[in-house]
């Protein structure tokens, strides 16, 4: 079973999102206009650099956890691994 709490809720709305689409990816670009991050079709606000720290912060957790992993040296794109399918089904499989 997994331990819904060893992710904050944005994490899980993250992880959520990009583990319910095909590619299982989430994309974090960066530029002057600031931070864009999406995920199965849906864009996360990241308009202003509390809402931006908010999203790479869930992305950090992500990643710590092991449930994603950057596709190249730019970080800009993000796979769901192995892992984080296991986790979302397990998560999926304990909600009523």
């Amino acid at each position: 079973m997994a331990n819904e709490n060893i992710l904050s809720e944005d994490a899980k709305e993250l992880l959520g999102a990009s583990v319910g689409s095909k590619d299982g990816q989430i994309m974090a670009v960066s530029t002057l206009g600031g931070l864009r991050m999406s995920a199965g079709g849906r864009e996360f606000d990241t308009e202003g650099p509390r809402a931006e720290a908010r999203w790479k912060a869930a992305l950090e957790e992500l990643e710590d956890a092991g449930f994603v992993e950057p596709l190249s040296y730019e970080r800009q794109v993000f796979q769901v691994t192995h892992r984080g399918y296991q986790f979302m089904d397990a998560l999926k499989a304990e909600t009523p």
